[in-house]
């Protein structure tokens, strides 16, 4: 039986044959796996030359759950394609049990795809499958990502039909690679960072496949129940609860307490008491920048102040929300429940002072030392702010915070089912 949660494989021709075709097939590995769709590929999964027997063994295996075909002309000449891996593909489909396939045409005609494939498309004709088809010579980026997304579907449709009662479960990852098994969708976006230096432009790659995959969520049902867990950077925190509206997604956050249990962070949870103090600054007064420093995990508002100087940054105004003894400790920590009395705390000091300042549109600045479920509760709740800048913090560097990326809120919408 498929595990329709497992590894899609990726089969294409490798160079020399195909000079693009290692690169091609990386665009698409990384495009499924910043979707959240674990992949199987040769370069990345077996030794150099991988035998007969290998990639026989991984396609037949249960925890490969579909397999895309990068078919290109160069094919008609790779006995390892047409022989081995597309029939047992082919073969691995016919059995029914949610194993899908999405064939790729790069620079061939549907008419000439199972002449390409040779015997593979005897008993099931290629030209039969939805097929992406590419006019070009060669895969692009924007080719990827329309591969993933379209994978991505499927394999959504799959887990829905056979786990059609189970909530979504979700992992986000920058800190450490993860293991993927058993995740709906898994975001590993550990290549984009090391230690907390993230590559450029990788957070805006990583709010576009967190959008698509959400966007694929939100058009399987009207109201998504989604388990989500992880260990990343604290601005992935509240994108990943940005991306993931209340409106549409009822979200559980699994937070790792210091004593090694999972507890459920959710916005819908009831709040608890917990003592805080709350500061303002007024700034500059045309300014439409609201900062807002959330010190719970140790106190920002020094280094937040130390970026604003060295950034030029003139906020109307700064809020400081922290609790009244202090920074937690080591071994302390605040509730479900508490974490969510200061999600709204803090937000509700924020739109207050925009209200009463009459800013039009409020640009949010989030300075935040807090555990990572307290960020996403944050990321759920930034509605009705106009842009949002989230900042990651380096403790050996003049200033300490480096703002890292912006995005606006309202843009995730969703077209519902």
């Amino acid at each position: 039986m498929t595990d329709v949660t497992g590894s899609v494989f990726i089969s294409y021709r490798r160079s020399p044959a195909r000079a693009k075709g290692d690169e091609e097939a990386l665009q698409v590995r990384n495009a499924l796996r910043d979707r959240g769709v674990p992949t199987w590929r040769d370069l990345d999964d077996l030794k150099p030359v991988p035998t007969n027997n290998d990639l026989i063994a991984t396609i037949t295996s249960e925890a490969t759950a579909g397999a895309v075909l990068l078919v290109s002309p160069e094919v008609e000449k790779s006995q390892m394609i047409r022989v081995v891996e597309a029939p047992n593909i082919l073969e691995r489909f016919r059995q029914g049990d949610g194993f899908f396939i999405k064939p790729v045409l790069i620079d061939l005609h549907y008419s000439d795809v199972d002449r390409v494939l040779g015997l593979a498309g005897v008993f099931q004709p290629i030209r039969n499958f939805d097929i992406h088809r590419i006019e070009s010579k060669s895969l692009d980026a924007d080719d990827a990502r329309e591969i993933a997304n379209a994978v991505l579907k499927q394999r959504l449709e799959a887990i829905r039909a056979h786990h059609p009662n189970q909530a979504v479960s979700i992992g986000l990852y920058s800190r450490r690679s993860p293991s993927a098994e058993g995740l709906t969708l898994c975001h590993d976006v550990t290549p984009y960072f090391t230690n907390r230096d993230a590559l450029p432009l990788a957070y805006a790659k990583i709010e576009a496949a967190l959008f698509d995959a959400a966007s694929a969520l939100a058009a399987t049902d009207n109201r998504i129940s989604v388990v989500a867990r992880g260990n990343a950077a604290l601005p992935l925190g509240v994108l990943f609860g940005a991306v993931y509206s209340p409106f549409v997604f009822d979200l559980v956050w699994k937070q790792s307490a210091p004593w090694g249990e999972l507890e459920n962070w959710s916005i819908k949870s009831d709040v608890a008491q917990v003592a805080t103090t709350v500061h303002y600054a007024e700034d500059d007064l045309t300014s439409e920048d609201l900062l807002l420093a959330v010190s719970i995990n140790a106190v920002v508002d020094y280094a937040a102040a130390e970026y604003v100087a060295a950034a030029n940054l003139s906020p109307r105004a700064m809020i400081s929300i922290g609790l009244a003894d202090g920074p937690l400790k080591r071994g302390e920590t605040i509730t479900p429940q508490q974490g969510l009395k200061i999600a709204h705390d803090a937000l509700d000091a924020a739109r207050t002072l925009k209200d009463r300042l009459r800013m039009k549109r409020a640009n949010l600045h989030l300075f935040l030392s807090c555990p990572l479920a307290l960020a996403v509760l944050i990321g759920q709740d930034l509605n009705t702010f106009g842009q949002c800048f989230v900042y990651e913090h380096f403790s050996e560097r003049t200033p300490a915070y480096a703002r890292v990326h912006g995005f606006s809120p309202s843009s995730f919408t969703y077209e519902l089912r």
